[in-house]
């Protein structure tokens, strides 16, 4: 459990260095390519399988949610290879589409997992309304509210662990 709960607090943490980062970058006149930046945001993109697995195995009872994972984590070595083939240089958007298309279709479906996972999660009663609303809405904003959903799921992870070793 406490695995689990590291993997999010990191992925948090990846989040967090991504955004400020992102800001920093666009403060920038112009902006220019920073290597580093690039490679958090490959980092932050894997932790997100860990989060994956995660709510897979919160949504096991669902016959779809293998389907979503695998999707998901497709979405995301994609993105992933796309973040450190910027970070390397041996993709730019400046040289053709594929650096766009590949980066654009990892983007979508990791939200796409994000929301549909969610769903699962909340159809087959996994996770509280409210926090699998927030995960929708965290995949609609394009993982704007992802920190705020993620720290929310590991808030339940916490609360279920609690209640395990307390019924033993």
């Amino acid at each position: 459990m406490f695995r689990w709960l590291l993997a999010i607090y990191v992925s948090v943490v990846l989040w967090l260095a991504v955004a400020l980062g992102n800001v920093a970058l666009f403060a920038v006149s112009p902006a220019d390519h920073w290597p580093v930046l690039e490679t958090i945001e490959g980092l932050q993109t894997a932790s997100l399988i860990l989060i994956a697995l995660v709510l897979h195995g919160i949504n096991r009872r669902s016959r779809q949610s293998a389907l979503v994972t695998v999707v998901g984590i497709l979405a995301m070595l994609l993105d992933v290879v796309v973040s450190f083939g910027f970070a390397s240089e041996l993709l730019t958007f400046g040289n053709g589409q594929i650096a766009v298309l590949g980066s654009t279709l990892g983007l979508v479906g990791i939200c796409v997992w994000l929301f549909t996972a969610n769903v699962l999660a909340w159809r087959g009663q996994a996770l509280p309304r409210k926090l699998a609303l927030l995960g929708m809405a965290a995949a609609i904003t394009v993982t704007l509210l992802y920190p705020v959903w993620s720290l929310g799921l590991a808030g339940i992870l916490r609360r279920q662990a609690r209640a395990t070793s307390g019924s033993r």
